[in-house]
């Protein structure tokens, strides 16, 4: 068990809470987030129930359109934003810095990996935000490729991670890491022994996203650096292919995604942030009349969404120089999909490749995902409810008590697809589940995640916990109270 604490008392201002003395603190809803999305998604993720906006800077010169018109947008749709202030024409920080919907500043995505920034280049930038907007929060991204939160150093710069998460001028900090997309390149698997990366903790069973927001929020408590203690974390969670140079890349798995999610919860997250691009490039077989596209084969699953948006996208073909993706016009899920065109040109079918001009771009969640999204969405507001999640006062998660699983004996990185049960102890849940304790109103509320793929009983008399042969299917999650051991999550039920 490891306590989490939250930071002192601050004065709410919305979402973004900040001290009267402009020291930046978290956000007082849990952040659920999309990753550079065009203006033509907003109206589609704010039905879904997604409240905030990410990216890395004001604009997108490939989509067309201005920071102003992102800005408005977002208004429009009741959309925060955490995104970068832009540059040049699209430089906003002056009109925006006031703005309490524009929640924090989002610096170079990546610095320990592709961005290869240090972390003084880094504390630079981050100072100088300070310095022009006083209380707006600054945020980073980290790369979070799965072995590298198992060394002390960054992939890209060869600086030590513990510089990078106890900079005091970087007040929230979030991670990406795609298990599921990223196994052909040797990533990390779904499960593997976390704990043992920055301090002298017992090494303990978790998923890779669940090892990542620990390191993120509880690497520096463990005696080593003091510098993150309170800062916010996020994850992102990816809901596509997300190829990353996979020649077959899979889709997000609903019922994996759910893990995943839950898990990142369970260590820590404020928030989650879903990555629906397709990265890369799209080969299909195609067709054109009069402006509108016809996708013959080769998209599949893709279209049976019928709120996907690949507006931006490029087509690259003879005969189809110059020409983008306006909007989705029809679609029969599973199969065929009409988009509209940028011009009325015509062209026969023939194989057509979708690139994006930004270099990540649409909405490839499938219809299933979204369903299990929507569940967790639910749940989380229910958690949310019921005071134990986030705290509206200063920002941030409550202060929770995290149950890491029972170690596995064995190799670290091996996927356990059967996971082998074993006793828990004072300080571990039983070997395949993890979970938090939170204490609201005089009693205990439990939060307890099913780690293997299979349906499993938890049964741990030790410490807060006093539960015998509850049973969970695979990767569920469970809500219940000292008093009242009925689980308060609906479960969507999705299979895939």
């Amino acid at each position: 068990m490891v306590s989490r604490f939250a930071c002192s008392a601050t004065i709410p201002l919305l979402w973004l809470a900040t001290t009267a003395a402009a020291s930046p603190s978290g956000p007082t809803q849990f952040v659920w987030g999309v990753y550079t999305q065009s203006v033509a998604t907003h109206a589609a993720w704010a039905r879904r129930g997604i409240n905030t906006l990410v990216t890395h800077d004001a604009a997108f010169p490939g989509y067309g359109y201005s920071a102003a018109d992102y800005n408005a947008s977002a208004k429009r749709h009741g959309l925060a934003q955490i995104r970068g202030p832009g540059s040049g024409a699209d430089n906003t920080a002056a009109r925006d810095c006031g703005d309490p919907a524009i929640l924090a500043w989002n610096l170079q995505d990546e610095p320990d990996g592709a961005g290869r920034q240090t972390p003084a280049e880094l504390a630079a930038t981050a100072a100088v935000w300070r310095e022009r907007c006083p209380g707006k929060p600054v945020a980073v991204n980290y790369v979070s490729i799965g072995p590298a939160y198992q060394v002390d150093k960054a992939p890209n710069t060869g600086a030590p991670y513990l510089d990078y998460l106890a900079l005091p001028g970087i007040d929230w900090i979030a991670g990406d890491i795609y298990p599921e997309q990223t196994q052909v390149q040797g990533q990390p698997p779904l499960l593997l022994l976390g704990g043992w990366n920055m301090g002298a903790m017992r090494p303990f069973l978790t998923t890779s996203v669940g090892a990542a927001t620990d390191t993120l929020f509880a690497g520096p408590y463990r005696g080593v650096r003091p510098g993150s203690v309170g800062k916010p974390v996020f994850q992102f969670l990816a809901t596509a292919h997300v190829d990353l140079g996979n020649p077959n890349p899979k889709p997000s798995s609903p019922r994996r995604f759910r893990l995943l999610a839950w898990s990142a919860i369970v260590n820590g997250a404020a928030g989650l942030i879903l990555f629906p691009q397709v990265a890369g490039s799209l080969p299909v077989t195609a067709s054109a009349a009069k402006g509108v596209l016809t996708v013959a084969a080769g998209w599949r699953d893709r279209t049976a969404n019928p709120d996907k948006i690949y507006a931006g996208l490029k087509l690259d073909c003879d005969g189809c120089e110059g020409l983008t993706i306006a909007a989705q016009t029809g679609g029969t899920p599973g199969g065929t999909g009409t988009y509209s065109l940028s011009s009325r040109r015509s062209f026969g079918e023939r194989p057509v490749v979708l690139t994006s001009p930004v270099g990540t771009s649409g909405d490839d969640s499938s219809p299933a995902l979204l369903t299990e999204l929507a569940t967790l969405i639910a749940n989380v507001r229910i958690m949310a409810d019921a005071g134990i999640l986030i705290d509206p006062g200063h920002g941030g998660r409550r202060a929770f008590a995290v149950w890491h699983s029972a170690d596995v004996p064995g190799d670290a990185n091996a996927v356990h697809a059967a996971l082998p049960e074993g006793p828990g102890d004072a300080t571990h849940l039983p070997r395949g589940f993890e979970g938090a304790t939170f204490e609201k109103g005089g009693r205990t509320w439990f939060l307890a995640l099913n780690l293997c793929d299979c349906d499993r009983l938890l049964n741990h008399k030790q410490g807060p916990w006093n539960v015998a042969g509850m049973r969970f299917a695979r990767y569920e999650a469970r809500l219940f109270t000292s008093d009242d051991p009925r689980d308060r999550l609906a479960q969507a039920g999705v299979e895939d």
